[in-house]
C-alpha cells in the first residue's frame, strides 16, 4: 500500500512538473518523458503483487516454509511412533492463511491420537493455519495379513481398512 500511495505521489508531482515545463520554457518533450517516467515507477510496483499473486494461485509454498520443510519433517519424524512421512502438500491459500496436509505412518504400538496431536501441534508452532494430517499404522505381522497381487503396493493397512498408493490394486486383506 505503501508503495502504491508513493507512486500516485510521484506520478502526480510528475505531472505538475512536465506542466510547468512545457508552461515556461516550452518543452514538449517533458510530458512524454514523464508519462514514462510514471509507467515505469508503476510497472515496478505491479510486479512484486504479481509474484506474490502467481505462488498463491499456484498453491507454492511460503517461502517462509521452501527452507524449512526438510526441519519441519525431521521434527515430525521425531515424534514417538512415528515411522515415516508422505505426501507432504503446503501451500499459501490466501495473504493470510498457511494450509497443508501429509501422510503420517505410525507404528502398529503407538498411539494415533498422540501421534496426531503431536504433529498438528508442530504445524501450528511453525504457522499453518489449518492442517490435513492422515495417521496410518503399520500392520502388525500378529493382527493384519496382507496378500499382494503382483506389483500392487499397500501403503498401509489398519483394522482390515484398505489403504493404497495410487496404482495399487486387487489385494485381500
Amino acid at each position: 500500500v505503501y508503495l502504491h500511495v508513493l507512486s500516485d505521489t510521484l506520478g502526480s508531482v510528475g505531472v505538475i512538473f512536465s506542466t510547468l515545463m512545457m508552461d515556461w520554457f516550452g518543452w514538449v518533450y517533458a510530458d512524454p518523458i514523464c508519462s514514462l517516467i510514471i509507467a515505469a515507477l508503476i510497472g515496478a510496483s505491479v510486479i512484486p503483487l504479481l509474484q506474490s499473486s502467481a505462488r498463491t494461485l499456484m498453491n507454492s509454498p511460503p517461502r517462509a516454509f521452501q527452507a524449512a520443510i526438510g526441519d519441519i519433517l525431521e521434527r515430525i519424524r521425531r515424534v514417538d511412533g512415528v515411522i515415516a512421512v508422505d505426501d507432504v502438500s503446503m501451500w499459501k491459500l490466501d495473504s493470510a492463511a498457511f494450509v497443508g496436509e501429509l501422510h503420517v505412518l505410525a507404528a502398529s504400538s503407538a498411539n494415533e491420537q498422540h501421534v496426531l496431536g503431536s504433529v498438528l501441534s508442530i504445524l501450528r508452532d511453525v504457522g499453518l493455519s489449518e492442517s490435513i494430517v492422515q495417521v496410518n499404522k503399520r500392520p502388525s505381522p500378529v493382527h493384519n495379513r496382507v496378500t499382494q497381487a503382483p506389483g500392487a503396493s499397500v501403503h498401509s493397512v489398519r483394522a482390515g481398512a484398505e489403504y493404497v498408493l495410487p496404482g495399487a490394486k486387487d489385494f485381500i486383506v
